[in-house]
């Protein structure tokens, strides 16, 4: 394909441009010229023929006076010399012999043959006779001439020979035709050629021709003088946009000139400056993000020391649990022995009340009985005492935990600061910060809940241990008895009621000490999961911080990348002018997730209506397609209104159903429609002005409102058009 220069353009505008339009002048004289000589010649033809009909009214005047003898007193051969009609013919066609028209008179049957009309004029003759015209102008291409006609109308001399009685012989030999008076049978033709016209027709083309030809020369001259004015600009701008694409930022276009030219000059130079700034403004900005993804690593290494260090002390924390199990396990055993030997000495003092002669042999068992039960509060007071010391090393392992996560959360703060620094390439360590905040909070939480457990366990710890010196008090006091009973058997009776009340106390509070213990026993065994709990969470942080730390790899990687792109360009002066490369932008061939996938659980149950759901289904996911592949903001800005246009239009198509069909819910519909157009066309204002950015969030949106409209509010008209034979 041959490549026309704007030169060349410029030149052939300019010269076809000024051609045609001294053509269209030149041929618009020549059609002016025509039309004047055809009137020229009209009006001389209506003149001739005017003297003729004046020379024809004259004779039969004189004839209707007397001053001409009449018809009946003429020889009868020298009658047609005398018609006025005739006469005036015949000095028209003498005229004519000196000039350059010609004179005929056509007739509908003529007794001359030479009247015989042509097709021409017997047309004419039609149409006088018909539509009753006054005279006629015809141009005939063939005889390259102006034929004009006026009608003949009969008068009272015309009778003597055409009158009445039909069929009767006139005086001339002829036969009367029966026509009457006023009559039109014929008509003047005056035939004139154009020859005129072709001579100065010819002479006025010459003229053009010249004046063309003239112009064409001065419209070559002046379009040299301006396509050069303006190619010369252009090319500068060529040169410097070819620089350009070489990734010189540098270059400047070299115009002062007060023009278009030098505003484009002017503009260009201030793209280039724009370019620089910006390129420069993101050279700063990749180096800024290489050191905030450095600082951000080292911050992700410190969480995965961190939960590194909460595993082991959890690990402790889980070991001392299960061994406050076992020692709660030991308490629950001595407790339920000493109840055990308080119902023995209990069944002792029933058998002492039955007979005197057992006494002092229960007397003696009670005294060993009661020596028993003291070594058994004994090691009571000694395992409730190590659970209470146990208790307090728990207390402290809480203690740490929760230093830990305050630390934990102090250090996810500092990553979501630092992630925040970081901008849009930041948002997904933002996301980690957060989890590891919340798992943070959540252990808080738990020890909060073992501290409580742990008080809890340590008032019951002291709780019992009152109650087992309570025990031993009493079996002291029944060490005392027994050995009194050898002094007084007389006092047994009384002495024994009093150690049955006792012992029932004692039973009592066994019980209380055996309920307590159980407490314990449970609050430890709910510690023991607590920890694997969070043993498990400090799991989740370590994963969390080492997923950190890989995210700050690549944003480290991104910001490296960037910086060897805008090496490419040249942004400083320097002796070696670096060459740019060209960066052409493929998009991906890579398949991108849909954003929403049609199923026939959005299915509304009315056909129309989810066609035009699915199709809005596909809209969006062109929308969210076109942005995973970095498409232009003019594609998805056209997108995002063709996703407004056509969300409208089905709008209006359900709230025309349901007002044929008295929907109920018409006006919650209209609401929701009205506020969600109001939104998307808000959005689609801001896209096109690029005051606001495509983003995640407006996916988020649109998934989450046509998913809850569909199902919310949409299903519930899909019943009520089905009952009325809308499927």
């Amino acid at each position: 394909m041959v490549k026309l220069g704007i030169r060349f353009k410029i030149m052939f505008l300019s010269i076809s441009g000024l051609m045609f339009f001294t053509l269209f002048l030149a041929v618009s004289d020549l059609i002016n010229l025509r039309k004047n000589i055809i009137f020229s010649i009209t009006q001389k033809s209506r003149s001739l023929v005017d003297n003729a009909e004046s020379v024809r009214n004259d004779l039969a005047a004189k004839i209707s006076a007397g001053l001409i003898r009449p018809f009946s007193e003429i020889e009868p051969a020298k009658i047609v010399d005398a018609v006025p009609i005739i006469t005036a013919i015949r000095l028209a066609e003498k005229n004519s012999h000196s000039s350059d028209y010609r004179v005929r008179v056509p007739k509908f049957l003529p007794r001359n043959p030479a009247n015989l009309p042509d097709e021409i004029e017997k047309q004419v003759l039609e149409e006088f006779k018909e539509k009753n015209l006054t005279e006629k102008t015809v141009i005939d291409d063939k005889l390259n001439a102006v034929r004009y006609f006026r009608p003949i109308r009969l008068t009272a001399d015309c009778m003597y020979c055409h009158g009445s009685p039909q069929g009767e012989a006139d005086v001339t030999g002829g036969i009367k035709e029966g026509w009457q008076d006023g009559e039109m049978h014929g008509a003047f033709e005056i035939i004139t050629p154009l020859m005129e016209f072709s001579r100065q027709f010819r002479s006025a083309l010459l003229n053009k021709i010249i004046l063309l030809s003239v112009i064409t020369v001065i419209i070559i001259f002046v379009s040299l003088l301006l396509s050069r004015a303006i190619t010369r600009p252009l090319q500068q701008c060529v040169s410097f946009a070819r620089e350009l694409q070489n990734g010189n930022l540098l270059s400047r276009v070299e115009n002062s000139a007060k023009d278009e030219t030098g505003e484009l000059a002017d503009a260009l130079n201030s793209m280039a400056a724009n370019l620089r700034s910006i390129f420069l403004k993101i050279s700063g900005i990749s180096w800024e993000l290489n050191s905030q993804s450095a600082r951000l690593t080292c911050v992700s290494e410190q969480m995965n020391e961190s939960a590194l260090n909460l595993h082991q002390k959890s690990n402790s924390v889980a070991a001392g649990a299960e061994e406050m199990s076992v020692n709660m396990s030991s308490v629950s055993h001595a407790a339920e022995q000493s109840n055990q030997s308080t119902s023995t000495i209990a069944a002792a003092t029933e058998e002492m009340t039955t007979t005197v002669g057992e006494i002092a042999h229960n007397a003696e068992n009670a005294r060993i009985a009661a020596k028993n039960a003291v070594t058994s509060v004994e090691e009571s007071v000694q395992a409730v005492m190590k659970l209470d010391e146990s208790s307090a090393e728990i207390s402290k392992v809480t203690d740490m935990i929760n230093e830990i996560s305050e630390q934990t959360k102090l250090l996810a703060l500092n990553a979501t600061i630092e992630a925040a620094r970081a901008g849009s390439a930041g948002k997904g360590f933002a996301v980690v910060a957060n989890e590891v905040k919340e798992l943070a909070n959540q252990t808080n939480s738990m020890t909060e809940d073992i501290r409580k457990k742990i008080d809890q366990m340590k008032v019951s710890a002291r709780n019992s241990i009152g109650n087992i010196q309570n025990i031993r008090s009493v079996i002291g006091k029944l060490d005392d008895i027994v050995t009194s009973i050898a002094a007084s058997v007389e006092e047994q009776s009384v002495t024994t009621r009093d150690i049955a009340g006792n012992i029932s106390r004692t039973a009592g509070g066994m019980q209380e000490i055996s309920k307590n213990v159980s407490e314990a026993s449970a609050a430890s065994k709910s510690i023991a999961v607590d920890i694997v709990d969070v043993n498990e969470k400090s799991n989740e942080v370590a994963k969390a911080s080492d997923h950190l730390q890989k995210n700050a790899g690549e944003l480290m990687h991104m910001g490296e990348t960037l910086m060897n792109f805008i090496r490419q360009f040249k942004l400083e002066d320097s002796k070696e002018s670096s060459r740019g490369l060209t960066v052409k932008e493929t998009p991906s061939s890579a398949p991108v997730e849909k954003l929403i996938e049609w199923n026939e659980g959005l299915s509304v149950q009315v056909s129309d209506f989810d066609s035009q759901h699915k199709k809005l289904i596909d809209i969006i996911n062109s929308l969210h397609r076109a942005f995973c592949l970095k498409n232009s903001a003019s594609d998805l800005t056209k997108i995002f209104s063709d996703l407004v246009d056509y969300t409208a239009g089905h709008f209006q198509a359900e709230e025309k159903l349901m007002t044929e069909k008295n929907y109920p819910e018409l006006s919650i519909h209209k609401a929701e429609h009205q506020a969600l157009v109001k939104k998307a066309l808000e959005l689609k204002t801001k896209f096109e002005k690029q005051s606001a950015l495509i983003d995640l969030d407006l996916f988020d949106f649109l998934k989450d409102w046509l998913k809850n409209h569909i199902l919310g509010t949409d299903r519930r008209y899909g019943g009520f058009f089905n009952s009325r034979g809308i499927n």
